[in-house]
Order: structure tokens, then sequence, then C-alpha cells
């Protein structure tokens, strides 16, 4: 049944690429089907990392911002199965705001990524948080290119206006790297 479901969100998403409803169902498809799930590849060792998280050190993992975020989450006295719906529920907002500001076309680029890469990233938690902000960021970089002005002087002008945005870009880059970087 989940196939089925899958499959017709793809086929509706190219069909509808604008439809609030179909970028509704979309959401809500991606959010059940990685915060609710119960196995998987890496389910268990997502989980058995989770409760190892107070005991390790940042320097021992290529995670350190990942871990940081389980440290407070754990200490908060969140369980694991509550900070998947956490983790998920962040990551898929990220993606969605992220999309949403580089096209009006969001149902059609959801479909594709229905396609691949979700299959992976609902499995692989770390990635797909780091993913997903990395893609939040994007649009800082590449909306409202340098105009193309003959005065070098409004060129920039302009320049000093972004300087701002691809400092947070790189800033979010980074704590996306801190997520997932191997």
């Amino acid at each position: 049944m989940l196939f089925v479901i899958w499959a017709l969100l793809i086929l509706i998403g190219l069909l509808f690429p604008k439809s609030k409803i179909v970028t509704g169902l979309m959401f809500l498809f991606m959010v059940v089907s990685i915060c609710f799930r119960t196995q998987g590849a890496d389910y268990l060792i997502y989980r058995n990392e989770y409760m190892w998280s107070v005991s390790q050190m940042f320097s021992d993992v290529h995670y350190a911002g990942y871990l940081y975020i389980e440290h407070i989450a754990h200490n908060i006295g969140i369980e694991f199965e509550q900070w998947l719906v956490v983790i998920g529920l962040i990551s898929t907002a990220f993606m969605y705001l992220g999309i949403r500001r580089l096209t009006p076309n969001v149902n059609a680029v959801l479909a594709l990524f229905l396609i691949y890469p979700f299959s992976h990233e609902a499995v692989q938690v770390r990635t797909y948080l780091a993913n997903s902000l990395f893609i939040f960021a994007l649009p800082l970089v590449l909306k409202e290119p340098v105009a193309n002005t003959p005065n070098t002087h409004g060129k920039l002008k302009k320049l000093e206006k972004q300087i701002p945005r691809y400092i947070l870009f790189y800033v979010l880059a980074v704590i996306a790297c801190t997520f997932h970087f191997e």
C-alpha cells in the first residue's frame, strides 16, 4: 500500500506542480515515512547512537554538530522515537522552505525527490538533516545575482548588500557539514 501511495504522490506531484493540497500530502507522506518508522537498515544504529550520545566525545565522531543536538535532546528527556519526529519535521521543513524559495513548482521537485533520493534520506537521518539544511541555504547564493549594470559602482553596491547572505550561506553549509561529513 505504501508503494501505491508513493507512486500516486509522484504522479500527482508532476501533474499539479503548484497545488498546495498536493504539497501538504507530499509533506505529510515524507514526515510519516521518516518520523514513524520502527525498522530499517539503520534504525537500530541510530537508536543506539542516540542512547550513547551522552557518553560520546565530540572529538570521537565526524558529526559533532549532530552529536551536540542529540546531547541537548537526550538531556531534556526526549526519547529516541520523539527525536525521530523532531528531526524529521525539522529536516523536511528545511527541505520544503529551500525548494519553495527556489521554484514555484514545489511539487514537481518533491516528486523527483520522492523518486530518488527519498528512500535513502528516509533511512539516513544525519544525511537528510545535512542535505536539507544545505538546500535551505542554497537560495541565499542562487537568488538575486549581481545585476548586469554597466556601472561598476552599482555592481559594488549590489555586492555589498549580498555579502551578509553569502556569509550566512557559508555558516549554514559548515553547520550542515557538522551533521554529516565523511
